[in-house]
């Protein structure tokens, strides 16, 4: 490997398809290379594309076996579970002209920290949130990641008549982005989930004189065996407070628990909670 580097090819396999007496090609997943950095600690790199994060911490959960005919016996090497973590906070305001301004801080822990394309370009973090000017990186390791956008965004309202739509800013990397809506009818097979995450987003924006919240003042609390969610929006004066947060304790969900996650899993995936509607002033 280059850079000096030594690296030792491995295949990644899901934890529950790992037999050590069985063997299949169809068990893998992915392929990686474990290399040994700093002092001894292993990282482990896709042997297909580029990484923006340890597989180790991305792909929490899974079996690493080491390729190699001259090692006589199966050596494995776990990653356990990690949370990875989302947390977004902004303060904005909304001009007359349609036109978002003011600053974003997120913060990016565990599997959700690109921290190799970070390191190598910091403008990396453009693609958390649109309309994004300048990025300035707070904090940069291998397990979190903090750094403040700038965000000047035009056009962010959908005008119907006199109502106007607005989509609150949310990572493209979180629950959302898994493609899992809902339970399927009559399912009792168990659910294995991508991750165990923590997202949260907390926002502050100013509109002009006015404007009134259409949407109807939220408050949703849930606090279960598999996690924990909460959905607030108000307004004050012409300000807007809106917070959406939600942890996943458990990432396999058995089929006498489908109850307590669609307590969390509705109300998150619920399209009217992710936007806000407003009527114009006349």
């Amino acid at each position: 490997m280059k850079a000096g580097l030594s690296a030792v090819p491995m295949a990644i396999i899901p934890e529950k398809y790992y037999d050590r007496k069985v063997g299949s090609l169809y068990m893998f997943k992915d392929f990686a290379v474990q290399v040994k950095v700093g002092h001894g600690e292993r990282i482990y790199l896709s042997a297909t594309s580029t990484s923006s994060q340890d597989l180790g911490i991305s792909l929490s959960g899974k079996k690493f076996l080491i390729l190699d005919a001259a090692i006589e016996s199966l050596k494995t090497y776990e990653s356990g579970a990690i949370l990875a973590e989302i947390i977004y906070h902004g303060n904005f305001i909304n001009d007359e002209n349609e036109k978002l301004t003011g600053n974003l801080n997120i913060t990016l822990k565990g599997a959700a920290n690109p921290f190799f394309s970070l390191s190598l370009d910091t403008a990396y973090a453009k693609r958390y949130a649109g309309g994004t000017q300048n990025v300035k990186l707070q904090h940069l390791d291998l397990n979190e990641s903090i750094f403040d956008l700038e965000i000047v965004k035009r056009d962010v309202f959908d005008e119907y008549g006199d109502y106007v739509f607005m989509e609150l800013p949310a990572s493209r990397s979180g629950i959302s982005s898994w493609g899992f809506t809902y339970i399927e009818t009559g399912r009792q097979a168990p659910i294995k989930l991508k991750e165990l995450i923590r997202e949260q987003y907390h926002y502050v924006i100013k509109l002009p004189a006015g404007y009134e919240l259409i949407s109807p003042a939220v408050n949703i609390t849930v606090d279960n065996a598999i996690g924990k969610l909460s959905i607030s929006l108000r307004q004050e004066g012409n300000t807007i407070y809106s917070t959406r947060e939600i942890e996943l304790k458990k990432d396999l969900i058995q089929f006498n628990e489908f109850g307590a996650f669609n307590e969390l899993w509705k109300a998150w995936m619920n399209p009217s909670l992710k936007k806000i509607v407003f009527k114009k002033a006349e």
